[in-house]
This record gives C-alpha cells, sequence and structure tokens, in this order.
C-alpha cells in the first residue's frame, strides 16, 4: 500500500541590532568585570560603530554544485508547498567563549532571551516587536538532548583567549552534529556584529564549520543606553543567512524582470542599491522605497520588523532541500493512504494531543471556503464530519470506502486537534 504524506498546505478537512552589556541576572557579572566598558569591547578597542553589520561571505562567481531551483545558491522559485501551514521546530546549541577574564560570558537567561527573539521575529508573535511581520511557522528551542543522548540545557561554555577572539579551528572540537543541531558560537568576533561561515547550498551542511557566530555582546533583548538598540535582531539576520536569505541589497538593484535571478533573488522585497543604516524615516533607491525594515537588511534593531512572504518561501524550501535533518515536526499532521476508487482509503493522525478528540472532515466534491472556529476551511456541502479519539500517543485513523466510479473526483481533507485548538494540515487529493 503506498502511503502519501505530503506537506502540508494549509486548513479542516475535506473531498544594526544588539550591542550591549548582559542582562537580568548576568548584568552583574558584566559589571565585576574589571575589562567592562559600555561603548567598547575590552579585547579588540572597537566602538560598536566600528564594527560592520554582517561577516557573512558573499556568494561566489559561479554556483557550486547543483541546486534545486525552488531555492538554489542563484536561483529562486517560490512554491505553494513552502508556505507556512505547519511548524518547523530547530533545536539550538549555544556555544559560549569566553577568555580568562571572564569576558564573553553569558547566562543562561540571556541567551533565552535571543531564543525568544528568534521565535518572536520567526513567527511574527502578536504583540511583540516582529509582530508586523509574516509568521514563518518556524520555532527554535535549546536542546534538550545532546549527540550523545544526555539531558542538556542546550549551553556550553568554553575558556579560551584564541578562540574568544574567533581564531583557531574551534568549530572543530566544539560542534554538535551540524545536520541535527543549529550550533550558535559567542565571542568578540573583531569584523562585525555576525556572520555565518557560508550559505547551506555551498555544501557546508553536515560539517563542523556550518555555524553562526555572534558578537556576544549582540545577544539578548535587554536595550542598553547610549547604544543602537540591543533587540536580539543580530540572531535574526544572520539566521536568515543560515535558512538561505542574501541581504536584500545583495548585488544592487538587480532586474525588476528577473526578480528571481538577480540581487537578493526575491521579488517582494523592493529592489534596494545599497544598505541602509541607522532608522530613516525613508529610503529609496532602484525606482521604490528600500526595504529598510526587513531583517535582511543593516538597519538598527528598533527599525526592523520582517521578513516577506517569499523570503519565508524561501526559508523552508532550504529546509527541505538543504537542511532537511535539522529540524523536527512536531504538529499534529494528516496523512492519507490509498485514496483509490473502490478501495478502502486510511485517513492517519499524529502528532495530536493524547487521550483526547480530533475533527476530521472531507469532502468527495472538491472544496469552497467556509469558516470555522478555528480557522477557515474547504469544503463543499455534503461533507463528513467525524470526531475521533486519539490514544497515548495521540494518533488516530479513520477508514471508509470510496464509491468505484469516482476517479479523477477531487478530495479536501480537513482536521483540527481539539486539545490543542490547531488546525492539521489540508490536504488536496485526487481520487486514483
Amino acid at each position: 500500500m503506498m502511503k502519501l504524506r505530503l506537506l502540508p498546505c494549509l486548513a479542516v478537512a475535506m473531498i544594526p541590532l544588539s550591542w550591549g552589556l548582559d542582562h537580568g541576572s548576568s548584568v552583574a557579572n558584566h559589571a565585576s568585570s574589571s575589562s567592562f566598558h559600555l561603548h567598547s569591547d575590552s579585547a579588540t578597542g572597537l566602538l560598536w560603530d566600528q564594527r560592520n553589520r554582517c561577516g557573512t561571505p558573499e556568494r561566489a562567481p559561479l554556483a557550486p554544485g547543483a541546486s534545486p531551483s525552488d531555492c538554489g545558491y542563484w536561483t529562486n522559485a517560490p512554491q505553494t508547498e513552502y508556505e507556512p501551514t505547519f511548524f518547523y521546530d530547530i533545536p539550538v546549541v549555544f556555544h559560549v567563549i569566553q577568555n580568562s577574564s571572564g569576558d564573553g560570558f553569558l547566562s543562561e537567561a540571556t541567551i533565552q532571551d535571543q531564543i525568544d527573539v528568534l521565535n518572536e521575529d520567526f513567527q511574527a508573535i502578536a504583540g511583540t516587536p516582529g509582530a508586523p511581520g509574516t509568521d514563518g511557522m518556524i520555532r527554535f528551542h535549546l536542546a534538550t538532548t545532546d549527540p550523545q543522548g544526555n539531558a542538556t540545557n542546550g549551553i556550553t561554555y568554553t575558556t579560551n583567549n584564541t578562540w574568544y577572539n574567533d581564531s583557531g579551528n574551534y568549530w572543530d572540537p566544539l560542534a554538535w552534529d551540524t545536520h541535527h543541531y543549529l550550533n550558535i558560537y559567542t565571542n568578540v568576533i573583531p569584523c562585525c556584529y555576525g556572520y555565518v561561515a557560508d550559505f547551506p547550498q555551498t555544501g557546508i551542511v553536515g560539517t563542523n564549520e556550518d555555524r553562526v557566530v555572534l558578537w556576544w555582546e549582540a545577544v539578548g533583548k535587554q536595550p542598553t543606553n547610549g547604544w543602537p538598540g540591543n533587540m536580539g535582531r543580530t540572531a535574526t539576520h544572520e539566521v536568515g543567512h543560515y535558512l538561505g536569505l542574501y541581504h536584500t541589497f545583495d548585488s544592487g538593484c538587480g532586474s525588476a524582470s528577473d526578480c528571481y535571478g538577480t540581487s537578493d533573488l526575491i521579488c517582494d522585497t523592493n529592489q534596494q542599491k545599497s544598505a541602509s543604516y541607522g532608522c530613516p524615516g525613508s529610503k529609496s533607491s532602484c525606482g521604490s522605497e528600500d526595504p529598510f525594515h526587513n531583517y535582511m537588511d543593516y538597519t538598527d534593531d528598533v527599525c526592523l520588523w520582517e521578513f516577506t512572504p517569499e523570503q519565508v518561501n524561501r526559508m523552508r524550501c532550504v529546509l527541505v532541500n538543504w537542511r532537511p535533518d535539522v529540524w523536527e515536526n512536531n504538529s499534529p499532521t494528516l496523512a492519507v493512504s490509498n485514496l483509490v476508487a473502490g478501495q478502502q482509503v486510511l485517513v492517519e493522525i499524529t502528532n495530536a494531543t493524547p487521550n483526547d478528540d480530533c475533527y476530521f472532515a472531507w469532502s468527495l466534491n472538491g472544496g469552497g471556503p467556509i469558516s470555522t472556529p478555528f480557522g477557515d476551511a474547504m469544503l463543499t456541502p455534503p461533507y463528513t464530519l467525524l470526531t475521533l479519539p486519539t490514544d497515548a500517543l495521540g494518533y488516530a485513523s479513520y477508514f471508509t470506502n470510496i464509491p468505484s466510479g469516482a476517479v479523477g473526483i477531487p478530495v479536501w481533507f480537513h482536521g483540527v486537534d481539539l486539545g490543542s485548538q490547531m488546525l492539521l494540515n489540508p490536504l488536496m487529493l485526487t481520487i486514483q
């Protein structure tokens, strides 16, 4: 029996950044360090405005290796299968590198602050600075098990003066399996506020070198007086690179008629000639307003609040095609097997609330939009609505016979996990 486990679509069933001292409980650790300075880095003497915004390498002149055109190194082609209709959950490990004087220390509370910022920005959570953006349904959490299966808080601490200055191949002894963890390192980075070693399409995925690096004073979200605003958006910007996004001003204006093949490869970010700084009231180039509120520009944290829908589509495409092992899908999921005329179809729900109920609905006649208490669904009356109980593992199933003369009829499938009140991924399939 062939099982169709489709990537979810939508629906119910039918036929300059963070700059500043450590925050919260760790402020005392900074304040007690004899080398702490408000406006300059203690090891390099660099003022915050002497650092580059981002040290991620430019793309090479030629694309390295073959690339799926959906989200390739030099190409982009948004597809509906990458739309945000279910969550990708990404485990994160923070490698905190300090020097022998204690500079570089970050508390667990500050690191959790940073995880919170990533979730606010990548999910456009209401009531947060990232609310005006696009909900990418990408979630981050500190890892709870290490590569050996041991319990962990997802944070490592290392004291090494060389590594603290971002020198030496520190990633070789420190990296956790980069196929399965987002590795973020914090140190003093002389060049910039942050960078990624390279883009996922270059073959770096799975190597120890695959990483995000953040200036340790750009971590967390507690504002620091006198600085341009430490709101944690350095990490948002760099994780955008980690997931395949380029700067909004990459390669300049590009071509309006080939926006998926030039500049940042995104058509719903306005063309932009050069980076934006500060927080301009307005700024235009290439014949339109620059996207200076976009996380992939260089404006101050307070000025940044969005990824666009096509940027989200590309990041989710990268997760499917280039980083398929770094994410988990812990959302309630609907799957359909053996949708064949004259045979018995199997509908399965997994990851739902254990020992609870799910609503399941389907229509053999395609679908038209209707509103439900849980969100919009595509259903055409008459449709079948059932309550399916889940077991202790959150699993439920349903069998029914498909009429023998139903070949070629489109069927919409929808569901709701009543425990979490979450819509399941909707499926539109055709009877074989």
